[in-house]
């Protein structure tokens, strides 16, 4: 197997085909924020805004911004999406919903820390891209909410038994470490 010939069909594929598939089709031009139930010819078939999709969103635009393939609209993506989820998907305690109606209305509380971690990693590449510090700012204050929300990360929705052994995630400190490289 050539190595460079790999390379170049991923590349190719990645940036002819994946991207703009994303690029044309994930952006809600009506409310703001990402279609992610999408079908291969980019139809929504649910309108729903996932949490951990949406600010997976941002952190792809924002991080191919700074790649060597870097298009100026690939922050303007990221930046439109990173707005819309600072503006409607944090709860009064500063977690991140678990999802949102197409008008980003919450439809699914706090449920678990993984919003607050993509929010962190969406928000520190937006800081990257950017050296903004509102970026720096959001990044910080979602990765407290993560780190604050260790302890107990699905909150009031643990399925625990009371009187069994506490079962330990190991994803929620492998992205922990992830986060203090």
């Amino acid at each position: 197997m050539d190595i460079n010939s790999t390379i170049t069909r991923y590349e190719k594929e990645l940036l002819e085909h994946t991207v703009p598939f994303w690029e044309d089709n994930c952006e809600d031009q009506e409310y703001g924020g990402y279609f992610t139930c999408l079908d291969r010819d980019g139809s929504v078939f649910d309108s729903e805004k996932y949490m951990w999709m949406q600010w997976r969103i941002v952190y792809m635009f924002a991080t191919l911004y700074m790649s060597e393939y870097s298009k100026p609209q690939w922050l303007d993506i990221a930046r439109r999406g990173f707005d819309f989820l600072v503006k409607n998907g944090k709860s009064s305690d500063g977690s991140y919903y678990f999802s949102l109606n197409r008008r980003g209305e919450p439809s699914s509380a706090p449920s678990n820390i993984f919003s607050d971690c993509f929010a962190a990693m969406g928000a520190a590449a937006m800081y990257k891209a950017t050296g903004a510090e509102q970026f720096r700012m959001e990044a910080d204050s979602a990765m407290r909410s993560y780190i604050r929300r260790l302890d107990h990360p699905k909150g009031r929705w643990d399925k625990a038994m009371p009187g069994r052994a506490k079962r330990l995630s190991l994803g929620h400190f492998m992205i922990l470490a992830i986060f203090v490289m």
